[in-house]
């Protein structure tokens, strides 16, 4: 058997550059703050000059951030390929509601975290909602380096890792939630540096079809009362949750 690489030098050094950015991110902001006052000539250029090099800065953070996630996934132990996800059938319906809450009927999408248990079932129970550069009716996009901020801090505050991406079509019926060609390159975008998430899309009428990031095997069990199960293969499940619950 292949002997496993041992990552965490490499992620002890990244912290250490983490906190060193963090030392000159606070050195930044005094300096700014001594110039201002200071009104030395030219004060507003070195104002502007110090806050890009800030940005900069946090910029690096954000990206060392990813490399630790990265990192902390191809140290763990190597499982079967695959995912087993728990989603309650009240979370479910919360999810429909916030995604087709929109007055304007265009489309939203929300990030999904929540619990994996000892047994590696990752079980779905909090949105994260997102802010989003563009919206219609047949298209929504994130802010790219907002979302990974946010999957970042996630992660850094609060130990949570994203393990879901819903979002809606402004469609009736089962048909209209097959994820399209962007909706794919999306998912496949973040599989790319470890972020392997459970898809889902979600109908006007309560009809919400899961796929996983990559085309990985995957389960999915519903907990509770007040859907029904409408088509199971090796790449889709499909729900539907019933009118009035």
């Amino acid at each position: 058997m292949e002997k496993a690489f041992d990552y965490k030098p490499a992620i002890a050094a990244i912290k250490t550059r983490k906190s060193a950015i963090k030392d000159e991110c606070n050195a930044k902001a005094e300096g700014i703050i001594s110039i201002a006052q200071s009104r030395t000539h030219d004060w507003l250029s070195e104002i502007c000059e110090t806050a890009v090099q800030a940005q900069a800065l946090e910029a690096e953070n954000d990206n060392l951030s990813r490399a630790i996630i990265t990192l902390q996934n191809q140290a763990r132990p190597q499982k079967p390929p695959g995912d087993s996800f728990q989603v309650s059938s009240l979370f479910l319906r919360d999810c429909w509601q916030e995604l087709i809450s929109d007055r304007r009927r265009r489309e939203k999408l929300h990030l999904v975290t929540g619990t994996i248990t000892k047994d590696g079932i990752k079980v779905l129970s909090r949105i994260e909602k997102l802010d989003f550069s563009k919206q219609s009716a047949c298209y929504v996009s994130a802010d790219l380096s907002q979302t990974m901020h946010r999957i970042t801090s996630m992660h850094e505050k609060y130990g949570h890792l994203v393990l879901g991406m819903f979002h809606n079509h402004i469609v009736k019926g089962h048909d209209g939630t097959m994820p399209s060609g962007t909706d794919i390159n999306f998912m496949e975008r973040y599989a790319k540096i470890g972020i392997h998430c459970l898809g889902g899309i979600f109908s006007t009428d309560g009809y919400v079809r899961f796929f996983n990031s990559g085309s990985r095997p995957f389960t999915i069990q519903v907990y509770g009362k007040g859907w029904d199960l409408i088509q199971e293969t090796k790449e889709y499940r499909v729900f539907k949750i019933r009118e009035g619950f």
